[in-house]
């Protein structure tokens, strides 16, 4: 009995091993199938979520774009494209085209001369980034005129301009699985958007020949967050300066030209750049800061019309008036700047009450030549921003609310 209860339990062993062995045989069969679904899985959701940051970039740029700057397109990408996610800028390459869509036959695209753009977009489509772009844009004209054909078929799109932004990247892949790597283990990827362009290309012709901005100087320490502030910070309740009497940590409203001021008007009239021409110019879209006879001219350097940080610039003695009330909330010639949310570029100052040992002087700083005494601000840097208030009166009484979109250094250091 003993001998066989002792082989009974010694078979029923050997039948457990071998049903382990099976399993560890299946299991190991299994496995890398089951690695490699897992390993696809990680690897598709690395790529479609760059792709949507891709395509994010592309979209405010163009977005940006059609407001008219094109300087700033690339920040625009730049910034987008980092909110969330570390992307390196030199896997990306970025272009931007403004055409004119002809629907009058086949839907086609022109250039400004009105010739047809060619089909691998020619001279039409410009690299913006890197500044030794030698490759060509990945998506062409007829792909985008075929998604458009898609999603309307209205005609009376026919004559208007459009702003196209194309983002490529080559991205990092978490495996570098043999099935979606190229150029040594990243994937590339591109995405595009367009927009049409909402101001006239005079403007964005104007904004090309320099650096341009709407005539406010903001304090710096009025923007919470400072040079890391973020979009869609709120800055309110910004009082109008009163540097003479020494109120000078909210805004100011801008010059530009010192040899053409007045005491008593922004420009002086004997030039056509009187307050007038302040109202239906410099306060309204795209604004005259280039115009050649009132626009910006350096106080220090005549003949430089171009705005850069470090520059000076002249205050004015203009305040917040029923005109510029009017120029804020009506949208006639460009105006309507508060109903249109529109993103316009500003000049921002540091409060320096006294000189120092780097800055020989006081910010802002009186400035008299003789024959013109003014109050000039100097640029530290400039900002993209939306206004969205105001209030009537003077210094320390009338204000200002904005609305921060971003630091813009297009314009460069002097």
């Amino acid at each position: 009995m003993l001998t066989r209860n002792f082989n009974f339990s010694f078979q029923k062993q050997r039948r457990g091993t071998r049903k382990s062995g099976q399993s560890l045989v299946e299991f190991s069969v299994t496995l890398p199938i089951l690695l490699l679904i897992l390993a696809s899985t990680l690897e598709v959701a690395n790529v479609l979520m760059m792709l949507n940051r891709v395509q994010l970039a592309a979209r405010e740029g163009a977005r940006f774009g059609a407001m008219g700057d094109e300087a700033g397109v690339l920040q625009v990408v730049q910034d987008t494209s980092q909110d969330s996610l570390i992307v390196a800028d030199d896997r990306m390459v970025v272009w931007q085209a403004r055409p004119i869509l002809d629907t009058s036959g086949a839907w086609s695209w022109k250039d400004d001369t009105g010739a047809t753009v060619p089909a691998d977009w020619g001279s039409t489509m410009k690299c913006m980034y890197p500044t030794t772009c030698t490759e060509a844009a990945p998506i062409l004209p007829q792909d985008i005129i075929d998604d458009m054909k898609d999603a309307s078929t209205e005609s009376y799109l026919s004559g208007d301009r459009f702003v196209i932004v194309i983002v490529k990247y080559d991205t990092d892949l978490i495996l570098n699985l043999p099935w979606f790597s190229r150029d040594g283990g990243r994937f590339p990827m591109s995405a595009y958007a367009i927009m049409r362009q909402e101001v006239d290309q005079t403007a964005v012709t104007q904004r090309r020949s320099g650096c341009s901005a709407f005539p406010i100087a903001l304090d710096f320490s009025r923007i919470p967050g400072g040079n890391s502030a973020r979009e869609g910070t709120a800055i309110s309740n910004v009082l109008l300066n009163n540097a003479g009497g020494g109120s000078i940590n909210g805004f100011s409203f801008l010059g530009w030209n010192i040899n053409r001021m007045g005491a008593d008007d922004i420009h002086k009239t004997s030039t056509n750049c009187d307050n007038t021409f302040l109202y239906d110019g410099a306060l309204r879209y795209p604004g005259n800061s280039l115009d050649p006879i009132c626009g910006y001219e350096n106080p220090n350097e005549p003949g430089d019309k171009t705005l850069h940080r470090g520059e000076w610039v002249p205050a004015s003695p203009v305040t917040v008036t029923g005109q510029v009330e009017g120029v804020m909330t009506n949208a006639n010639h460009g105006g309507d700047h508060i109903g249109l949310e529109r993103a316009l570029r500003i000049i921002v100052y540091k409060n320096r009450p006294a000189p120092t040992t780097e800055e020989p002087l006081p910010n802002p700083s009186y400035y008299d030549d003789g024959t013109n005494a003014f109050y000039i601000y100097q640029v530290y840097r400039f900002a993209v921003v939306r206004v969205t208030g105001l209030q009537l009166g003077g210094p320390g009484t009338g204000y200002l609310n904005f609305e921060f979109v971003r630091w813009d250094d297009s314009c460069g250091q002097n």
